[in-house]
């Protein structure tokens, strides 16, 4: 089968939407993600992986343009999907942990965010082993969520490991080893500042 509705065009929607979304369209990339939600959810049924996919990817958008609820709902459906049919312990569910956790944190819920941070944290790890970027990512988040907190010196921890991760795995130049260096180094300006 081919044409407008099958699965492979859901694929090339849902890359042409990522282009779309890294390029500021935020409505552009919304539009194809929610086609290529309705090609897969009508190819392989609402509860599938791919349809998690789908639905994660729109929830990023929902995100980016402020509508937090949105997000939330998707980024839950997509984690219900994940766990149900992928298992508790796969890597694409700590992606679903990591993104609501995200969504939590801006709504203010830091207690909720770093509950699923550490279990983001606990899946990649197990899954992936303690160097790999994915847990680079997740205790970034979580050292964030904990600085917001007020832990510094554990959000400190956290963030040397998470620099650590990057720097072995994607050099020093790369964006993520950037933005956990300037966390590592305004974390540090506040705790001198706090003596």
């Amino acid at each position: 089968m081919s044409g407008p509705a099958h699965t492979s065009v859901a694929t090339y929607l849902n890359n042409l939407a990522l282009v779309l979304r890294e390029q500021g369209d935020l409505a552009g990339a919304k539009t194809l993600f929610e086609r290529a939600v309705a090609i897969d959810e009508a190819a392989y049924g609402p509860n599938h992986p791919e349809v998690a996919i789908d639905i994660n990817n729109l929830g990023g958008v929902l995100q980016s343009q402020g509508d937090l609820a949105g997000a939330k709902a998707l980024y839950e459906r997509a984690l219900t999907i994940d766990e149900a049919a992928l298992g508790p312990n796969h890597p694409s569910v700590a992606i679903r942990l990591n993104n609501l956790g995200g969504v939590l944190e801006s709504q203010g819920n830091l207690a909720g965010a770093k509950a699923l941070y550490e279990r983001a944290l606990e899946i990649s790890e197990a899954a992936l082993g303690p160097n790999h970027p994915s847990v680079a990512i997740r205790l970034n988040n979580l050292g964030f969520v904990l600085e917001s907190q007020g832990d510094l010196a554990g959000a400190k921890a956290l963030y040397q490991r998470s620099l650590r991760i990057f720097r072995e795995s994607l050099g020093d130049d790369h964006p993520s080893t950037r933005n956990v260096q300037d966390n590592l180094r305004l974390l540090e300006e506040n705790l001198k500042n706090a003596e």
